[in-house]
């Protein structure tokens, strides 16, 4: 997650410090969140050649640009909201970097 934040920070031009949530704060939760790390076999695919494009940072180029974009245009309706509630809570991640 941290090369993500990185990679889209500096698409945006914008200089931020990540502060990792410990799991007893409950905060940055994700629905992407497992208790172990997912990973990515690329084995097979480079036996038969295929070879990486790029990092992340280097292939995601201009994809952060469409929900900059949105998110100017204001929320837009959850289909799930009591689903996604419970992970993007922003009220209880701003408090504990005002405390911090």
């Amino acid at each position: 997650m941290r090369e993500i934040a990185e990679a889209v920070a500096a698409h945006f031009g914008h200089a931020w410090r990540v502060r990792p949530a410990t799991e007893a704060s409950g905060l940055g939760r994700t629905p992407w969140d497992t208790e172990s790390p997912i990973v990515l076999g690329t084995s097979a695919a480079e036996r038969i050649g295929c070879t990486p494009a790029g990092t992340y940072a280097e292939t995601v180029r201009e994809e952060p640009d469409w929900p900059a974009r949105a998110a100017e245009a204001g929320p837009e309706p959850v289909a799930d909201a009591a689903f996604t509630a419970r992970y993007l809570d922003y009220r209880a991640e701003d408090a504990a970097l005002a405390a911090a």
